[in-house]
């Protein structure tokens, strides 16, 4: 009788895993999708090296607490800390000659008033 529910179980997770293998893929596009409407993105008319500092000292102006800033010549990421506490998160693409897109994430959802106002900063700073 044992034999017989370990070999039912076991047929039971065979006929399951076409409908758990199908259900990661989506899984992963409705979390990749949410993560895209949470972030803003804007493009400034400066290179790399101008819109990196300027976004250092926006975020320094913001009262943001950054916790990491990884640089390359093609772009960077910088993570920090809101003032009330949620996560920032920044990636900054060298889009072509003299063009720089950045894109913000603050807190789990979009917060637009703090997304622009990152933006705004980083315009102020440039």
């Amino acid at each position: 009788m044992r034999h017989f529910v370990c070999a039912a179980a076991l047929l039971g997770m065979v006929a399951l895993m076409p409908l758990l293998a199908a259900c990661v893929p989506a899984a992963l596009m409705v979390d990749r999708a949410v993560e895209a409407r949470a972030e803003d993105s804007r493009v400034f008319l400066a290179s790399l090296d101008r819109v990196w500092p300027a976004t250092l000292t926006a975020l320094r102006h913001l009262q943001v607490g950054v916790t990491r800033n990884v640089r390359d010549n093609l772009g960077g990421d910088i993570d920090g800390v809101w003032p009330g506490g949620d996560a920032v998160v920044i990636r900054l693409e060298q889009s072509e000659e003299g063009r720089t897109r950045v894109t913000v994430r603050v807190g789990g959802m979009r917060n637009r008033d703090a997304t622009d106002l990152i933006f705004a900063k980083i315009t102020d700073s440039l």
